[in-house]
């Protein structure tokens, strides 16, 4: 029974270990209790067969499906329990190939491609090609380094081309609240009976916290402010960090931590909230001249919002408008590597 917690709730990097000391002590029965199907026997589950692999038959739903052997290094696969090694890796959904996971290149260890490296990046940081991390947040993901975000980032290729937060917004499905811009991951509580499913893990959703209820940051919270030393929360009297209700027009403000409501801001000559003379960033606009920052941009989705500037070093796709700084400080966008200097 301890054999099978452990497996349940092993960390990603020991799953294999713990996945393969399960199969030993069961090697000829199956979860349920069978008796696992050899090869080419008919499947239902992966683990109803000896080599832990139940393959469709076809790509057709409710195919029918039977125990398969596991494909040796180098062969084309589409997902990492295809493989002896565990591990399918490649650029599509067309290009995967199983690749050893034993005896990968270590940091700093010469490399020719990705797929060598136990880091999965192989790049040139002026020592030729090595082994080396993946880009974390704030570095760059140009090239061929797209995919290569460190987890729960991904590259802003429509902009600055720089790995950011991945996280998803409220009301977004969830399983981890590293997944969430709010940091907070609403799991369905366990009914009776009920047990964590490793195969099927629970999935939440993406909340955020009404005004009262402690909080950790103003991402956690719906109006967009964690306050601090504002006494006792509701849901937990030892916590002074709650979810509070921006400013109105009127209201005392500090000019150095704008917290009026949008559409106003904090004047620095009467510290009180009052109506914008144009739009801050993040709201709604149509042309670049309603916008604090002249720039109202088009989103993936369609959407128009004011937006900063760009800093140096950002791609600037070919338009200099939108690079920032004025007069002599205004940064120009060069014209061969298409970025802000």
């Amino acid at each position: 029974m301890n054999k099978l917690i452990m497996f349940l709730f092993c960390s990603v990097s020991i799953c294999c270990a713990a996945h393969t000391v399960y199969a030993q002590d069961s090697s000829k029965t199956s979860y349920w209790g069978f008796a696992k199907a050899d090869l080419d026997e008919s499947c239902q589950f992966d683990m109803d067969c000896l080599s832990e692999w139940c393959k469709a038959d076809s790509d057709a739903e409710n195919a029918p499906r039977h125990c398969a052997a596991k494909l040796a290094d180098n062969s084309p696969c589409k997902e990492h329990k295809e493989c002896q090694s565990y591990n399918c890796i490649g650029s599509g959904d067309t290009d995967k190939k199983c690749v050893r996971t034993h005896g990968l290149l270590n940091l700093s260890e010469p490399c020719t491609k990705h797929e060598e490296c136990s880091s999965g990046r192989c790049g040139d940081e002026g020592n030729g090609l090595v082994c080396v991390l993946k880009p974390k947040s704030g570095q760059s993901c140009s090239g061929d380094l797209q995919n290569l975000c460190k987890v729960f980032m991904t590259c802003d290729t429509e902009l600055t081309y720089t790995c950011v937060s991945a996280a998803r917004e409220p009301g977004e499905s969830c399983q981890n609240p590293k997944e969430c811009k709010s940091g907070i991951c609403k799991l369905p509580e366990l009914g009776d009976g009920e047990k964590y499913d490793y195969f099927n893990p629970l999935v939440g959703k993406c909340v955020q916290y009404e005004d009262g209820h402690s909080c950790s940051s103003d991402a956690s919270c719906t109006s967009g402010w964690c306050k601090a030393d504002s006494g006792p929360c509701t849901n937990n009297a030892e916590k002074t960090k709650c979810c509070a209700p921006k400013l109105e027009l009127g209201d005392t403000c500090n000019p150095d931590a704008n917290r009026c409501k949008f559409g106003y801001a904090c004047s620095s000559s009467s510290k009180k909230c009052v109506e914008e003379s144009q739009k801050s960033n993040d709201r709604e606009c149509s042309k670049d001249s309603e916008c604090k920052s002249g720039w109202c941009r088009t989103n993936a989705s369609g959407k128009k919002l004011c937006t900063a500037k760009l800093t140096y070093g950002a791609n600037c796709q070919g338009n200099e408008d939108y690079c920032e700084g004025e007069g002599k400080t205004k940064l120009t966008c060069d014209k061969t590597t298409h970025k802000c200097k």
